[in-house]
C-alpha cells in the first residue's frame, strides 16, 4: 500500500512502477541507517529534486505521503480512546502502578518530544519567525496539491496502517496472547510518532521499547510483547 501511495504521488514525474519500488526500498534502507524512521525521506527529496522538481515541491510531496494519513489515524485512535475512556483510564492507571516492564526507554522517548518542544519555545524570535515563514510556504505548497491528491494519500496510508495493525494482531494471537483489535489503534500511531524521533539509528531499541510498552499497557504478557516487537 505504501508503494502504491508513492507511485500515485509521483505519477506527474513520469516515474514508472519499478523505479517507484526501487525508490521506496532505497529510502527504507536509509531509514535503517539514519536516526529515527524518517531519514529515508531525505533521499526521496533528493531523488525527486534530481527529476526537475523544486526542493519545496519535493518536501511537500514527501509530507503529503506521510502527514494526512497519520493525522487521520491519530484522530481515529483518539476517538476510540474517548469512546472507551473509562476502560482506558483504568488500564493506564494499572499499568503505571503494577507493570513489570521497565519503561525507561519509553519515558526517554516522551522526554525527547518534550526537549524538542522546549527548544522550539526557547529559540530566538528571529529564528522562530523564519521557521514560521517556511512553514507557511510549505502549507501553501501543500494546499496547491489539491484535496483529491491529499485524500488519496491519506486513504493509502490508512490501508497501510490497517495492514500493519492486522499483522500485529495476528502476531499477538500467534504467541498465544490476546488483545482487542481496536486497542492497537491507540498503540501504533504513538509508536510511529515515537519511532520517528532521532534517538537512535533506525529507531533501534526505541521502536521495540515503545511497542512492548504499548502492548503491555493493554494486557499482553511482557515477554510476548517483546517477541512481537522484535518480529
Amino acid at each position: 500500500f505504501e508503494i502504491l501511495r508513492l507511485y500515485r504521488l509521483v505519477a506527474d514525474d513520469a516515474i514508472g512502477f519499478l523505479p517507484t519500488i526501487r525508490l521506496y526500498f532505497t529510502s527504507f534502507f536509509f531509514n535503517n541507517l539514519l536516526p529515527g524512521t524518517i531519514g529515508g525521506d531525505s533521499y526521496k527529496v533528493y531523488y525527486l529534486k534530481a527529476r526537475a522538481r523544486s526542493i519545496g515541491s519535493s518536501i511537500v510531496l514527501v509530507l503529503i505521503e506521510r502527514v494526512p494519513g497519520m493525522i487521520l489515524l491519530l484522530l481515529i485512535g483518539a476517538m476510540y480512546y474517548l469512546v472507551n475512556l473509562k476502560r482506558m483510564t483504568e488500564t493506564l492507571e494499572g499499568f503505571v502502578r503494577g507493570s513489570e516492564l521497565p519503561i525507561f526507554e519509553f519515558m526517554v522517548s516522551i522526554g525527547g518530544m518534550a526537549v524538542l518542544t522546549a527548544v522550539s519555545l526557547l529559540a530566538p524570535p528571529t529564528a522562530r519567525a523564519k521557521v514560521i515563514h517556511y512553514i507557511r510556504r510549505l502549507l501553501q505548497a501543500f494546499l496547491r496539491f489539491g484535496v483529491p491528491a491529499i485524500s488519496e494519500a491519506a486513504g493509502w496510508t490508512l490501508l497501510a496502517h490497517a495492514s500493519r495493525l492486522s499483522g500485529f494482531y495476528f502476531l499477538i494471537l500467534g504467541v498465544h496472547d490476546v488483545i482487542l483489535w481496536g486497542d492497537l489503534l491507540v498503540v501504533l500511531p504513538l509508536v510511529a510518532i515515537i519511532s520517528s524521533l532521532p534517538l537512535s539509528l533506525g529507531a533501534l531499541g526505541v521502536r521495540e521499547s515503545a511497542v512492548t510498552a504499548g502492548l503491555v499497557l493493554f494486557g499482553v504478557i511482557p515477554l510476548n510483547a517483546l517477541a512481537v516487537a522484535i518480529l
